[in-house]
């Protein structure tokens, strides 16, 4: 169809955007839909690397289009001979190059972008100290004793080969390539070691030591010393021991052994050989095995040494909170939340990574002792460096006795909290774990309640298809003591608020409308456990001065509203109103979800790409499953008479019994 504007501009309009304009003549402006804005975010903002290194950069995407999701599109590198940069998932992978300064960018799909900045450190030397042990030896003629050279390498990819010369074969002869040296007459020779590493990103590198061999006519007192490990990486404050022993001839006086450090403001050994890290760097360890002259034998001495290497500790740093990807108000925080951090091992082996949430001015040990509230653990190998994500629930709480009614251990009370992560190493350390606090996080859930159901074991369907809960044990009419007819539930505070509780509370049911009260006057319950049974027979007293509690509301069903429905339409208990302990309005529950409550309350499970708290996400009345089926008269049915081969009567003939007709 076409139409002219009053400017005689022809134009042309569906059918459903004439029959939108009917009541507006044809001048309609349309706005336009509303965008939020595109924000970029990159972690980490900045990173030093090694040559041939490769890391993610963390990238976060919010904002846009909801028809048109933004997604990452592209990662680049201003300086590519120094760092490359390419998508992965939803992070930057990031190679270093070369020697230098790399600015990596990311950008989404709308232009929007972030960067990071990149330095690369220039190659060093593949290894560096060359030590021999025993740095010299004293043998005698026919005796052998095995050079055993050590170096520090730049990295354990580093590869190391070892060639051996002597300056008199005649005194003492050695292997080429094993280091094994033979005394073959008296005298003094010097075994020339040389070491050369190789390793993609450093300088090839070869390194020269001597050992002195002095030969003698009579035998040695010590034959081999030998020290496990022969090299070690550990971190500020880890520790590791050394285990020496050495080999003696029969009749020997015996042998001692000694440890000692050349950097001790790097690495201290005991007199036992333990050896613990004091600050980055390297040192090497001396171990020493002497033996005096005497019963024939000459003195002795062999020397091993072993190199240490210490790195900082392992780092992680809470960079922020979100939730969902969103980031949320410190001030005022509810429910479930990520904590964001970024992970740098150091070269230690990290094994698992925690988030503890500590009360306002609790001592950071205290709280490390109630156990994290979340945790991520890794294998073997152990963390990588980069990104990590913990998902801790603000509003969690453990599993309500149901039986004396006590309030839910909520596992977190409202107020002023502090952050902190930690990281657990392996071998682990003896200095208190790397750690970053986020201050000044505002918990702020709502207080409320739990409930635990227990449906009447009898039902019955009537002709019309309606569901009939409740009533006497069905079908034996002879047994009108049974409690199988009797449906209950009971209600349990979940308390958010500190040293606040329930003294009181009204029950009632209400209709799946969220409307009228169906059960007519309100059940005041002031006793543990707090709550009411329905059906045909009372609650039984659990307690002194518990009273029945009980619902009758076959009289109170409103017009056309007869027996329980499979659906949300049904009839659920309700918190009417309470009293706390300071005499003031407690929550209530009208039968209404709250809207925030899917958030709070939304299990963690397997196949949601989440870790799985086991008990800790509970049902509560401020998030009810739409899969309850819930009674609607709780009386019904009632046998009238019994007639196992059916026919006759004037009842609706359900389940071999007659029950009241519709």
């Amino acid at each position: 169809m076409q139409l002219f504007s009053p400017k005689k501009t022809l134009v042309a309009l569906s059918l459903g955007a004439l029959t939108a304009l009917g009541a507006c003549g044809d001048n309609v402006t349309v706005p336009p839909p509303v965008v939020t804005p595109v924000v970029v975010s990159i972690t980490p903002p900045s990173a030093n690397m090694n040559i041939g290194e490769s890391l993610n950069f963390s990238v976060q995407i919010s904002g846009g289009s909801t028809s048109a999701v933004p997604t990452l599109a592209s990662c680049t590198s201003s300086t590519p001979a120094v760092a490359t940069a390419a998508v992965q998932g939803t992070a930057c992978r990031v190679t270093a190059v070369s020697a230098g300064n790399a600015t990596i960018t990311a950008a989404s799909s709308t232009g929007t972008s972030a960067a990071a900045s990149v330095t690369v450190a220039a190659a060093s030397a593949a290894i560096n100290t060359l030590t021999l042990s025993p740095s010299t030896a004293n043998l005698a003629v026919g005796q052998a004793v095995t050079i055993v050279p050590n170096v520090n390498k730049a990295a354990v990819a580093v590869v190391v080969t070892y060639a051996y010369a002597t300056s008199n074969a005649a005194v003492a002869s050695v292997n080429a390539t094993t280091g094994v040296v033979t005394a073959v007459s008296t005298g003094v020779a010097t075994i020339t070691v040389t070491a050369t590493g190789t390793g993609t990103g450093y300088s090839t590198t070869s390194l020269t030591g001597g050992v002195t061999v002095n030969v003698s006519a009579a035998p040695a007192g010590v034959n081999t010393l030998t020290v496990q490990p022969t090299s070690a990486t550990i971190a500020v404050g880890g520790t590791i021991p050394l285990a020496a022993s050495a080999s003696q001839p029969a009749g020997a006086p015996a042998a001692v052994i000694t440890y000692g450090t050349n950097a001790p403001t790097v690495a201290t050994v005991s007199a036992t050989g333990v050896v613990t890290g004091v600050a980055p760097g390297s040192a090497v360890i001396t171990v020493t095995a002497t033996s005096p002259a005497g019963n024939g034998f000459s003195a002795s001495t062999l020397t091993q040494l072993v190199p240490v290497t210490v790195t900082p500790q392992a780092q992680v740093i809470i960079n922020s909170l979100t939730d969902n990807g969103a980031t949320i108000d410190i001030t005022n925080v509810a429910g479930q939340f990520e904590v964001n951090l970024s992970l740098q091992p150091n070269g230690q082996n990290v094994s698992s990574v925690q988030a503890y949430v500590c009360d306002q001015g609790e001592a950071q040990a205290a709280c490390i002792a109630r156990g994290p509230a979340a945790q991520q653990t890794f294998g073997s190998a152990g963390a990588q460096a980069g990104f990590i994500q913990l998902y801790i629930n603000s509003a969690e709480f453990t599993t309500p006795n149901f039986v004396t009614g006590a309030d839910a251990n909520t596992l977190f009370k409202n107020g002023l909290k502090t952050m902190v992560a930690t990281i657990t190493t392996t071998p682990a350390s003896t200095a208190p774990n790397a750690s970053n606090n986020l201050s000044q996080i505002a918990f702020n859930n709502l207080d409320g309640f739990t409930i635990q159901w227990t449906q009447p074991a009898n039902r019955a369907n009537s002709a019309a298809g309606i569901t009939w809960y409740g009533g006497p044990s069905t079908p034996d009419a002879l047994l009108p003591g049974s409690l199988s007819g009797t449906g209950s539930f009971v209600i349990v505070p979940v308390m958010y608020t500190a040293n606040r509780t329930i003294s009181s509370l009204f029950l009632n049911f209400n209709d799946g409308g969220f409307g009228t009260f169906v059960c007519g006057n309100s059940i005041n319950d002031s006793e543990r456990p707090f709550g009411a049974s329905y059906g045909t027979n009372a609650r039984v007293a659990t307690a002194a001065g518990t009273g029945p509690n009980n619902f009758n509301c076959a009289t109170n069903i409103p017009a056309g509203v007869v027996g329980a429905v499979s659906t949300t339409a049904g009839y659920v208990p309700v918190v009417v109103s309470s009293v706390d302990n300071n005499n003031a309005a407690g929550p209530t529950n009208g039968g209404i979800t709250p809207a925030a409550a899917t958030s709070i309350f939304t299990p963690i499970g397997p196949g949601s790409n989440l870790p799985t708290f086991a008990g800790r996400y509970r049902q509560s009345l401020a998030y009810r499953p739409t899969t309850i089926f819930i009674p609607g008269d709780y009386q019904s049915p009632v046998v009238q008479n019994y007639d196992v081969r059916g026919g006759g009567g004037a009842g609706v003939y359900v389940d071999s019994a007659w029950v009241n007709g519709t």
